[in-house]
């Protein structure tokens, strides 16, 4: 999240892709820290281009098929890309699947279905927010004892995993109320603060 961009609702845009990409830079590239929607789906084009096959269909081949998730919806834009950023339901045993799979440093079932050196990079804090608190790779660094990191998604999704502990808590919704839920009720309740 150090692209230089600031997010910009494409949404609003016939070409998410393009809106994108044609957006100018607020800073140079590493100077400061942004949630950015925008590069999340770059990275789904980029994907799809890399690999000749939709980001939905590249991931049921190398990391749903293999982690037993079978049902999916992830939405796409107007040009068919699936969004990077939004639109991946999955169920909350599907997400603890996920959860499971970082918390075991990419292993699943004896196989290594992300690079153990991604799921650490992944994992750890890159640009401080305070709190003790950052930002991995799409990964929210928990601040506070004992450590985690937590997967936030708009709509009501949300994994969080503790190593220490060896805990993976899913928490599914309807509302973007998520981080109240998880923070204020969920964690709570496990002792976790």
């Amino acid at each position: 999240m150090t692209s230089g961009y600031r997010d910009v609702a494409a949404v609003r845009s016939d070409d998410w892709i393009h809106t994108q990409i044609d957006r100018p830079l607020a800073e140079d590239p590493g100077r400061g820290w942004a949630y950015d929607n925008g590069s999340f789906h770059l990275l789904s084009a980029v994907l799809t281009k890399a690999t000749g096959r939709p980001a939905n269909a590249y991931a049921q081949r190398v990391l749903f098929g293999p982690l037993g998730i079978a049902r999916t919806k992830w939405a796409t834009d107007g040009q068919g890309h699936n969004l990077g950023n939004t639109g991946l339901r999955l169920s909350a045993r599907d997400l603890v699947r996920l959860g499971e799979l970082y918390l075991n440093g990419g292993r699943w079932e004896g196989r290594q279905l992300v690079p153990a050196a991604y799921v650490g990079d992944a994992t750890r804090r890159h640009t401080k927010l305070g709190h003790g608190s950052g930002y991995g790779y799409g990964w929210w660094v928990l601040g506070g004892r004992p450590a985690g990191f937590a997967a936030l998604g708009y709509g009501g999704q949300a994994i969080a995993v503790f190593p220490e502990r060896h805990l993976v808590v899913a928490v599914t919704g309807s509302g973007d109320r998520i981080q109240r839920v998880l923070y204020g009720l969920v964690l709570p309740a496990l002792g976790i603060r």
